[in-house]
């Protein structure tokens, strides 16, 4: 079951949340369980999703260049590791995209990563050590503002970290690698009229 929609799981007037039944789940041909690669899997529902004041369909960052600007994640996950539970609002933050060459140096000694920080991946973090992704987290979406249009495109899928606010930055899957896989699921016999990006009308 997917809810869709939902704020506060406490109950809110700004909820305006509905559950999806699941049909099938795409788990990445290539993803195995013992690494962090190819972290990343697509959800067929039943029925669509209908299209409220908090749900819509997402843009998908599209350009190889990995963008310059501060991306946000958002997620249900914990807020301190120390404890049990998980945060019952949605909650937030801002990152910043950190280079491989300096993302891989923090995680030479990683087990799920022998082969380092790959193209499909992308890492983000906050160089305070402060805001970060954690427990309960993964498989929320990294986005941003990346063009003028207004729309928020995701750019990366959350995977896993080093801790929880840590200067260590976190690791996302990244979506423009997969853009093929995606639109084999989602497109399978109309390629031509894909869209990335959806338009409010």
């Amino acid at each position: 079951m997917v809810r869709v929609g939902i704020l506060n799981i406490t109950g809110s007037k700004w909820n305006d949340d509905t559950d999806y039944e699941v049909d099938i789940v795409h788990v990445h041909p290539e993803y195995k369980r013992s690494r962090k690669y190819h972290d990343l899997a697509l959800l067929r529902l039943v029925t669509p999703i209908r299209t409220s004041r908090n749900a819509f369909p997402a843009c998908l960052y599209t350009s190889e260049t990995e963008p310059t600007i501060s991306l946000y994640i958002t997620g249900w996950g914990k807020t301190d590791v120390t404890k049990a539970g998980t945060s019952k609002v949605l909650l937030k933050a801002m990152l910043q995209i950190v280079p491989r060459e300096s993302c891989n140096a923090m995680y030479t000694t990683s087990r799920k990563l022998p082969n380092g920080i790959l193209d499909g991946q992308i890492c983000a973090g906050d160089p305070n050590g402060v805001m970060d992704t954690c427990q309960g987290d993964s498989g929320g979406p990294l986005q941003g503002f990346t063009s003028k249009d207004g729309h928020l495109r995701i750019v990366g899928v959350t995977s896993f970290g080093s801790g929880c606010g840590s200067v260590v930055p976190g690791v996302y899957t990244r979506i423009y690698k997969y853009l093929d896989w995606i639109e084999s699921l989602v497109w399978p016999s109309d390629l031509q009229n894909k869209q990335y990006c959806y338009t409010m009308l």
